[in-house]
C-alpha cells in the first residue's frame, strides 16, 4: 500500500487513534472545559474576598519574597486566613509576576489546576474501569450546574484552594492506586506526597480522605496484602503536612505563630467542626446530601457484593477509597460543617464520579454502538451549554478593577485605606490596607449561621485611615455603621457596588 505525503498526517492521526483510543475522547472534554474556563473570565464570577485574601499572599510573595499577608498591622507569615497552601499560591504569585496584576492572571493557576483535574479523573476513571466510564465521568462533572457558588467549573473560575487541592487529590489517588496495583509501595507513597500538597492548599479534605485511607488499608492488610503498600500514602501525606507545619514554625515569629494558632482553632470552631449539626442547611445543601447518598449505596452496594463475591483486589480498594470518603464527607457536611456548598465540593465531586460509573452500567451497557455515540455527543453539548449559558446570562462587572485603578490613580500611596474588601488589595497595587480582624470574620459566620443579625462592634477609626471603603463583603455584615461613615467621611467616588469615602478633614 502506497501512502501519499498528502495523506500522511491523517493516516499519522489514524494510527494514533488506534493506539490511543482513549485520547481523541479526552482531548474533546478538555476543549470543552477550556472554553468553559477561559470565556469572560475576568468579570465571572465577580471577583471578592476570598479570593482577594489569597491574591494578597501571591501579591507580597512577589513584591518582597514573603510567604505572607501584609497590611498596615505588618506581616503574618503563613497566615491560616488565606485557607491556601504553597501549590496554590506560589504559582498564582509567579503568573501575577509573569502575566501583570490582574484578574484573568490571578485565576490562571485555578484554570490549569481544573484542566489537569480533568485529565486525571478521565485517567483514574479509565484505570479503574474503562474508556466509556471515564469519558461519561468526565462530562457528569463538567455538566453539572452551579449550585450556590459551587461547580466543577465555576470552582475553576476563581483563585480559590478548591481547585488546586482537588487536582492535587485526585492526581495523588492516581498514583496511590497504581501502586496498589503494581505492588510498588514507593509509588503509593508518591502519590501520598502529592495528596499532601494538596491537602496544604484545603486541610478540610483530610477530614474525610485520611480516614478512607486508614479504613481501607486496615482491611487489606487484614486481608493479608502488604502493610508498606496501604499505609505508604497515609505516612507520605502526613509527613508533607508535619513538614510545612514544622516550617511554617521555624519561620513565624512567636507572638505571630500564637495569633495564627488561635485564628485556626477559631476557623475550626466556626467553619468545619460546629454544633450546627445540619441547622444551617437549605435546599441546595440538601440536594448535595442527597447526591452523595446516592453514590455511597450504589457504589457501596456493589463493592459489598463484589467482595462476598471475589474478595479484595487493588480496584476494589480504590473503589471502596473513594466511596468511603463520599460517606465521610456526606457526614460531615450534614452535622458537622457550617453547611454551606462550596464546603461539600470535593465530595460532591467524587460522588458524581462515582455516579457516572454507575450511570454508564445502569443505562449506557445497554445502549447500541451508534445511540451510545449519540448519548455521548448529546451529554458533551449540554456541558457546554450549560457552562456557556451561565457565564453569558451574567452581566459583566468591573466594579473591583474600576474601584482599584481609581485608588492607584487618585490616592496618594501613603495613605492608609479601611476597607474589608480584599480583593481591592493586589488589584490597585496600594500596600497600606487596614482590615478588620480575622476573628470578626468568624464571629461574622457564626451570627450568619444562627441566623442572627450582624453586631461586630468595630470602631472605623482604629486605625486612623484616610479613606473607608464599602463594598460587598463590609454592606453584607454591616461592619462599618452608616452613622460613624457619616459622622466621620465625605463620599468621593462611587463604582457600582463600591463606595469611596474620604476622612472629612483629610489632606488631598
Amino acid at each position: 500500500m502506497v501512502i501519499s505525503a498528502r495523506s500522511l498526517p491523517a493516516s499519522l492521526a489514524l494510527s494514533a487513534h488506534k493506539r490511543n483510543p482513549h485520547l481523541i475522547p479526552l482531548f474533546s472534554l478538555l476543549l470543552i472545559a477550556a472554553v468553559s474556563l477561559l470565556l469572560r473570565l475576568e468579570t465571572f464570577p465577580s471577583i471578592w474576598f476570598d479570593e482577594g485574601y489569597k491574591l494578597n499572599a501571591a501579591y507580597t510573595m512577589v513584591i518582597t519574597g514573603q510567604y505572607a499577608t501584609y497590611t498596615v498591622d505588618g506581616f503574618i507569615p503563613f497566615d491560616p486566613g488565606t485557607s491556601g497552601g504553597p501549590a496554590d499560591i506560589l504559582p498564582t504569585a509567579l503568573a501575577i509576576k509573569v502575566l501583570g496584576v490582574g484578574v484573568t492572571a490571578a485565576r490562571l493557576v485555578s484554570v490549569v489546576y481544573t484542566l489537569a483535574a480533568c485529565a486525571a479523573v478521565y485517567a483514574l476513571a479509565l484505570r479503574l474501569w474503562d474508556m466509556p466510564t471515564a469519558f461519561v465521568s468526565v462530562v457528569v462533572l463538567l455538566v453539572f450546574p452551579a449550585q450556590g457558588n459551587m461547580s466543577f467549573i465555576l470552582m475553576g473560575r476563581q483563585t480559590l484552594s478548591e481547585a488546586a487541592a482537588f487536582s492535587l487529590m485526585v492526581i495523588g489517588l492516581l498514583l496511590v492506586f497504581w501502586g496498589w496495583e503494581r505492588q510498588a509501595w514507593s509509588q503509593a507513597g508518591l502519590g501520598g506526597v502529592v495528596i499532601g500538597l494538596g491537602m496544604l492548599s484545603k486541610t478540610q479534605f483530610a477530614i474525610s480522605l485520611l480516614p478512607a485511607l486508614f479504613m481501607v488499608g486496615v482491611v487489606m492488610v487484614w486481608k493479608r496484602q502488604g502493610w508498606r503498600l496501604y499505609l505508604a500514602p497515609l505516612v507520605s501525606i502526613m509527613a508533607v503536612m508535619g513538614g510545612w507545619m514544622l516550617l511554617g514554625n521555624i519561620l513565624t515569629p512567636a507572638a505571630i505563630r500564637a495569633q495564627n494558632s488561635a485564628l485556626l482553632m477559631d476557623a475550626i470552631r466556626s467553619n468545619l467542626l460546629t454544633p450546627l449539626m445540619g441547622s444551617n442547611l437549605g435546599s441546595t445543601g440538601y440536594l448535595l446530601i442527597g447526591i452523595m447518598t446516592l453514590a455511597v449505596i450504589t457504589t457501596g452496594w456493589r463493592l459489598f457484593l463484589a467482595y462476598r463475591r471475589v474478595g479484595v483486589s487493588a480496584v476494589w480498594a480504590a473503589e471502596a477509597v473513594l466511596t468511603v470518603f463520599v460517606c465521610f464527607t456526606l457526614v460531615w457536611y450534614a452535622l458537622l460543617s457550617v453547611g454551606w456548598p462550596r464546603y461539600a465540593f470535593a465530595g460532591v465531586m467524587v460522588a458524581l464520579i462515582l455516579l457516572g460509573r454507575w450511570l454508564w452500567l445502569v443505562v449506557g451497557e445497554r445502549l447500541q454502538p451508534v445511540s451510545r455515540n449519540i448519548s455521548f455527543t448529546a451529554l458533551a453539548l449540554a456541558a457546554l451549554v450549560v457552562n456557556l449559558s451561565l457565564i453569558f446570562s451574567a452581566t459583566p462587572a468591573y466594579d473591583a478593577q474600576h474601584t482599584a485603578a481609581y485608588i492607584a490613580e487618585y490616592i496618594d500611596a501613603e495613605a492608609v485605606i479601611e476597607t474589608w474588601e480584599w480583593e481591592l488589595d493586589m488589584l490597585s497595587k496600594h500596600i497600606h490596607f487596614h482590615h478588620p480582624e480575622q476573628a470578626l470574620l468568624f464571629e461574622a459566620i457564626r451570627q450568619a449561621s444562627r441566623g442572627e443579625g450582624f453586631a461586630l462592634a468595630y470602631d472605623v477609626l482604629k486605625a486612623e485611615p484616610d479613606y473607608l471603603i464599602e463594598g460587598p463583603f463590609s454592606r453584607w455584615t454591616g461592619i462599618y455603621p452608616q452613622a460613624d461613615i457619616e459622622a466621620y467621611f465625605v463620599e468621593e467616588s462611587r463604582f457600582g457596588s463600591y463606595t469611596i469615602w474620604k476622612r472629612a478633614g483629610a489632606a488631598g
